[in-house]
């Protein structure tokens, strides 16, 4: 199956859409004292030169027709020492996030989910938020902060409604098939039928990012499969 990107269809009858108005609602505040997920893991190499390095994430839309939306600070907690990070998810993602498949052919929902990217950003204000604007090709991180890296191997995923459908589309094989909650995707871009495996668990939610050379405005994308924005360009270069 294949996604044209500017549209909203699927060759092969399905339908993805922003979740607005559908369904019930996702919590957007921080109603849990214990985190729904939790991921470990290095900064490669360690960020000697930044003042104020964060993890965070950005939920994406995989097609690339929604805003990018970064994660609430208050749903989240963050512990940084040298090169080892610890981030705790305390809330699912905010509803806006959601993407929601439809089965076009019966019109019933074939999947709710949502899919994010693990970055490191300076935060040159300090207020500890991450913001993006959009562009006409993916999203730019707002001023005086600047990226400064990515996970090429992994994404978290999160399964609002696990995947219903009767036609399956290769891109998402394995994706959305899961039980409801956070997942870490491992990603394999060599192995494009079944590109991503599935850790469930915060025992084994390890993702390590890699730092890029020099700091760009544009969100940092690492792997040339399951993305939505142009590759991050080689070491040395920076992106516009």
């Amino acid at each position: 199956m294949t996604i044209r990107r500017g549209t909203q269809i699927w060759r092969a009858g399905l339908l993805l859409v922003p979740l607005a108005g559908c369904g019930d609602p996702l919590t957007s505040a921080s109603a849990y004292d214990v985190p729904l997920f939790t991921l470990r893991g290095d900064l490669n190499p360690a960020p000697e030169d930044l003042v104020a390095p964060r993890v965070d994430l950005v939920w994406v839309d995989p097609v690339g027709q929604s805003d990018d939306i970064p994660e609430p600070l208050l749903e989240t907690q963050l512990q940084l020492d040298g090169a080892g990070y610890v981030f705790s998810i305390f809330a699912p993602p905010p509803a806006t996030a959601v993407r929601e498949i439809v089965d076009a052919t019966t019109g019933a929902v074939a999947a709710r989910f949502a899919f994010g990217e693990i970055v490191l950003y300076e935060d040159g204000d300090g207020d500890g938020t991450l913001r993006v604007t959009s562009l006409a090709d993916g999203s730019a991180i707002v001023a005086p902060d600047v990226y400064w890296g990515a996970s090429a191997q992994n994404v978290v995923i999160y399964i609002k409604t696990p995947w219903s459908a009767t036609t399956k589309a290769p891109e998402l094989l394995g994706l959305l098939s899961h039980e409801p909650g956070y997942h870490l995707g491992v990603i394999d871009c060599s192995a494009p039928d079944v590109p991503v495996t599935f850790i469930t668990g915060n025992a084994d939610a390890r993702a390590d990012i890699s730092v890029l050379p020099n700091g760009t405005s544009q969100l940092p994308y690492l792997r040339d499969c399951l993305r939505s924005h142009p590759v991050a360009p080689a070491s040395g270069s920076s992106m516009p």
